[in-house]
């Protein structure tokens, strides 16, 4: 469906192998751009008016939908355990999933110290940034020489 002569012309000569119906002989008709032979029956044509004048309805539930799904909703789950989550749109439309939650215990804040060579030493093994200046030193582990 189109209100621009230019667009309907190209739409019906694409849909009929690019004939351009000019002239009374349709076997003379020019071809002047590839076409195809895209054709819908009578029974896909009505089914497919009906659910236009739904166009209005489907894009308002899409809407909605999306705007649903998009929120930042936050689930604070304290313990580890199984969680199941019911979501429920407003087409009325339900999902169900369990979750196992794994609740990993806050790591200690580590305590740095010196050792005998004057290297810092940290208690923790893994996650240490050590800074120079506010810089991060790159390549460093559980110990660092100062300088």
């Amino acid at each position: 469906m189109t209100n621009n002569k230019e667009v309907f012309i190209k739409s019906d000569a694409f849909t009929d192998h690019g004939h351009d119906h000019l002239g009374i002989d349709r076997g003379a008709d020019l071809h002047p751009f590839l076409g195809y032979n895209f054709r819908i029956s009578e029974l896909h044509a009505s089914v497919g008016l009906a659910q236009i004048k739904k166009l209005d309805t489907f894009l308002e539930l899409q809407k909605r939908n999306n705007q649903i799904l998009s929120t930042s909703n936050q689930i604070l789950v304290k313990d580890s355990g199984q969680v199941k989550l019911i979501i429920t749109n407003l087409g009325g439309c339900v999902v169900e999933k369990i979750f196992n939650i794994v609740k990993n215990p806050i790591p200690s804040q580590p305590i740095l110290s010196r050792d005998t060579a004057s290297y810092l030493i940290s208690t923790s093994i893994i996650g240490n940034t050590w800074y120079k200046d506010g810089v991060a030193i790159t390549d460093t582990t559980q110990k660092i020489k100062p300088t």
